[in-house]
């Protein structure tokens, strides 16, 4: 299957994102999510909203964001879809190691599944 699959952006370094929507669901590989599957920079999200389900057998799976690389701030965005995967799976990030992730009025009301390790409501991974 193929990774790095985003509803807006599959590979890439965005700086900022608001007011976004994806309704559509994905099936894809690791590094997915609803809006970016691949971030590799510092970003700001503001009013980004998914409720497209995301399904993989791989990892680094979220709504919002499946592997981000940089520091994220996520304002008064949310996930209402479920999320399935094996590993480093969150409702809203997925995997971001060594970055700071910082969540504010945000959240996520969908079921999150995976049969591995690191899975959470809102952060499968991070700091």
């Amino acid at each position: 299957m193929r990774k790095h699959v985003g509803g807006l952006v599959g590979y890439g370094s965005v700086t900022s994102a608001e007011n976004i929507i994806n309704t559509g669901d994905i099936t894809a590989g690791s590094a997915t999510a609803g809006i970016m599957g691949y971030n590799g920079t510092t970003s700001t999200l503001t009013n980004v909203k998914n409720e497209g389900k995301v399904t993989t057998v791989g990892s680094q799976v979220a709504g919002l964001i499946g592997q981000q690389q940089g520091n994220v701030i996520i304002n008064g965005s949310y996930n209402k879809a479920n999320i399935t995967g094996s590993s480093y799976l969150g409702g809203l990030v997925g995997y971001n190691v060594s970055y700071t992730t910082t969540v504010n009025n945000s959240y996520s009301d969908g079921n999150i599944t995976g049969n591995g390790s690191y899975i959470g409501g809102v952060i499968g991974y991070g700091n």
